[in-house]
């Protein structure tokens, strides 16, 4: 926790060094003309003008994070089962030689988004931590908030991060928005809302996106029913933002080869919608993945 400090204060610094320029190279004053604190303080809304004046410290890979510390807590100083050293070479290594390990790890040691009480309670914990690192001054007067955005990097920056205490292999995306990791199985939607509860969510507000993907439901009022009941139990928990996908792997993978036929196949990626056929096969490789679970 105190080389994130470090790290979040620093990145601050960096960012303030930007935002001081941002007002010389690229002023908003039509915007800044809509907002009525602007034309009071006769200040473009890059200089400060606004009446809120704050700065994203944005974070990614909920799950990765949370699973990783709660898996070193576990192996290393409660189960004993290996040095924190042996855990750091296990990694570096890929987790070659150690499938057995690496199942332990995914099976047995329980998973954020899970509702299991012991990871709900260990959750809302470190993410309050989180939370309290950010609070630093902007160079527009304002405050430094934390969030976790649904930004589609989770996928890029996974391709360069290597193996996680939690299971996942290098190389592969990290964890997306507030949802548990995609290797994690979760016997209904529910599991993942539930697991919400003990979070507070107005310690980012910013943002704080759960996702779910659901298959598709051709019965339209039992589709309709599930969505309901799935938002209702949502909203009861306290959670920040929702978004669903509802599509079959068989939908998608017949969409990439005949595209022609799938013109209007709109997708939920992360944080935005799109027409499935224009994406990247990476992207397209993704969301086809996330369609088994």
């Amino acid at each position: 926790m105190i080389f994130l400090m470090i790290f979040f204060s620093l990145k601050s610094e960096l960012k303030n060094k930007r935002e001081a320029l941002w007002c010389e190279l690229d002023p908003y004053p039509l915007y800044s003309s809509t907002f009525p604190s602007s034309l009071e303080k006769g200040k473009d809304v890059t200089e400060g003008g606004a009446k809120y004046n704050s700065t994203s410290l944005s974070m990614l890979g909920t799950a990765t994070v949370i699973d990783s510390v709660f898996s070193v807590k576990r192996l290393v100083y409660e189960e004993k089962k290996l040095t924190l050293k042996e855990l750091v070479g296990v990694l570096n290594n890929n987790f070659a030689g150690q499938e057995e390990l690496r199942q332990y790890i995914i099976n047995q040691i329980p998973k954020h988004g899970t509702n299991s009480e012991v990871m709900n309670e260990f959750s809302a914990g470190m993410l309050s931590d989180l939370a309290r690192m950010s609070g630093q001054t902007n160079a527009r007067g304002g405050l430094y908030l934390p969030a976790f955005y649904p930004h589609d990097l989770y996928r890029d920056l996974g391709f360069k991060t290597g193996s996680t205490p939690d299971g996942r292999l290098g190389g592969t995306p990290l964890s997306r928005g507030v949802s548990p990791s995609e290797f994690v199985e979760t016997a209904s939607p529910l599991d993942l809302v539930n697991s919400l509860k003990p979070i507070d969510f107005t310690e980012y507000a910013e943002s704080f996106c759960a996702e779910i993907t659901l298959p598709n439901m051709p019965d339209r009022e039992k589709a309709k029913a599930i969505l309901t009941a799935i938002m209702r139990a949502f909203l009861e928990v306290g959670g920040s933002s929702l978004q669903f996908n509802m599509v079959d792997r068989e939908m998608l993978v017949e969409a990439r080869k005949n595209p022609e036929q799938f013109k209007n196949l709109c997708v939920r990626v992360c944080g935005y919608s799109a027409v499935f056929v224009t994406l990247d096969e990476k992207v397209q490789d993704d969301l086809i993945e996330r369609a088994v679970r």
